[in-house]
């Protein structure tokens, strides 16, 4: 396990009652998360690491016995 590197408070950022688009984008070292559906609108977290390791593969999961739905627009793979 690796230490953790950025932190944000995210209050109240997902709702149980509606779909909210989020962001994920890492370019060049840089790895960046935000809210909406225009990449690099409304960032709330990034990262720039000076060492990157390709990216191969993207997981996302929920905490403890949430239940996720996940939209991933085909246009990205």
């Amino acid at each position: 396990m690796t230490d953790v590197v950025t932190r944000v408070d995210t209050v109240d950022i997902v709702s149980g009652n509606e779909f909210r688009w989020f962001w994920i984008s890492w370019r060049n070292g840089k790895l960046s998360v935000g809210r909406g559906n225009r990449v690099g609108v409304d960032v709330f977290m990034s990262y720039n690491d000076t060492s990157p390791d390709p990216v191969n593969y993207l997981a996302i999961g929920s905490y403890a016995t949430y239940h996720v739905d996940s939209i991933i627009p085909n246009y990205l793979y």
